[in-house]
């Protein structure tokens, strides 16, 4: 073999293993992208499995703390006046008593200030039921809080508030109307804020808060502190207490 000839093969050698080089260093390429998006994938399962089971936590949660309220409130028992209160009972009584309180505070007060006879009427009312209506709100207000924490979709989050609020009679929400302001005599607006942000009172009429023509007043200077969003889109009860502000 020619010199010449050697020195086209050996050329030709040098292009070859070139050749061979780049496609090797291409397949590594290849192979770090096939790797990269299966950890990727992987990552992406993994983060969904997650979330699927962070849902399963909140859900069996919430659901517990759901069935505690339910059963805080089937053991509620009072007796007055001969007659016996059980279970969603005692809610009707208590509305009727605590308005029977403000009635009582409105008669007995020389205070131009309705607002000041509600709370004076909240708190004693308060303190004579705290293993029942206190205690009651106290743990609703912790459901609420969970779900505003941990579901950061704002529609998700009123779903399960949807869920919460289906449990509770037309007394319950009154009653919570009237607890979500007169606490904050001696804690924070966040049950009020909360309330507000999942429209608790939207499916309720003006009347449902108070039948009792001798407290309206009193009745309406609570309403008017609430935010419309508390009332969502009922316009004629956002209307009616618009004539209070």
């Amino acid at each position: 073999m020619s010199l010449e000839s050697l020195g086209v093969f050996g050329d030709s050698f040098n292009v070859l293993t070139s050749l061979f080089t780049g496609l090797a260093f291409a397949g590594v390429i290849i192979s770090v992208i096939l790797q990269t998006q299966e950890l990727k994938e992987a990552r992406t399962e993994f983060k969904g499995q997650k979330e699927a089971l962070q849902n399963q936590e909140f859900d069996n949660k919430f659901f517990q703390m759901l069935n505690l309220l339910n059963n805080i409130t089937e053991n509620f028992n009072i007796e007055s006046d001969g007659k016996q209160y059980q279970g969603k009972e005692t809610f009707e009584f208590l509305k009727n008593k605590f308005q029977e309180c403000i009635q009582n505070e409105n008669y007995q007060s020389q205070n131009n200030e309705k607002f000041l006879d509600f709370q004076s009427a909240f708190n004693n009312f308060n303190n004579s039921y705290d293993t029942t209506f206190k205690y009651y709100f106290i743990n609703l207000y912790q459901i609420l809080k969970y779900i505003n924490v941990y579901i950061e979709d704002e529609e998700e989050a009123k779903e399960y508030t949807n869920m919460l609020r289906a449990q509770l009679t037309k007394n319950q929400l009154v009653l919570l109307a009237y607890n979500a302001i007169g606490v904050q005599d001696f804690t924070t607006n966040d049950y009020q804020l909360l309330v507000e942000k999942y429209s608790f009172f939207e499916h309720l009429r003006y009347n449902d808060f108070c039948e009792n023509a001798n407290i309206i007043q009193t009745v309406n200077t609570i309403l008017v502190k609430y935010a419309d969003k508390a009332f969502d889109k009922n316009q004629g009860l956002i209307d009616e207490i618009a004539k209070h502000r």
